[in-house]
């Protein structure tokens, strides 16, 4: 079964506009980790599939496909902060070579992304709407926008 990408973008746009509302990202974790899964879209130096981590931009969400894909393992919801998502979550997944996925559906249909991309995507939208978010690890959201195009 394909799934139309206008829905997938339209999915991932949501995924933008609702964390920077909420400043939440929600994803799962049971005893052996964190959701994950293979991309589709990134492959490694060996034409491997990358692996995909998945968030999604609100609790139902996230609580509807893990009731439907993994409800044999256990997976709990996991609240992260906007702030340590950018920060701590798409700084390691880069340095770690993960891809993100956002708002994947029951059929494991979504948006994946390069963790800096997105990362810099949600740092514009904050600037952009003049929200205020304090970093840990970087002087401005502009230092950190700068950092990401040096990596990119």
């Amino acid at each position: 079964m394909f799934k139309n990408s206008a829905d997938i973008q339209l999915k991932h746009k949501r995924f933008l506009k609702e964390v920077i509302e909420t400043q939440e990202v929600w994803t799962l974790r049971n005893e052996n980790g964190f959701v994950s899964s293979s991309s589709n879209h990134f492959e490694n130096k060996d034409e491997e599939p990358l692996l995909l981590q998945i968030f999604w931009s609100n609790k139902k969400e996230a609580g509807v496909v893990s009731r439907h894909v993994w409800y044999d393992e256990n997976f709990k919801l996991e609240l992260i902060p906007l702030k340590d998502f950018l920060e701590f979550w798409c700084a390691g997944m880069y340095q770690d070579n993960i891809i993100i996925g956002t708002n994947f559906d029951h059929q494991l249909f979504g948006y994946e992304e390069n963790p800096l991309v997105l990362a810099k995507n949600l740092l514009n939208l904050i600037k952009t709407n003049g929200i205020k978010i304090d970093l840990e690890n970087y002087a401005s959201i502009e230092e950190y926008l700068e950092i990401i195009d040096s990596n990119l």
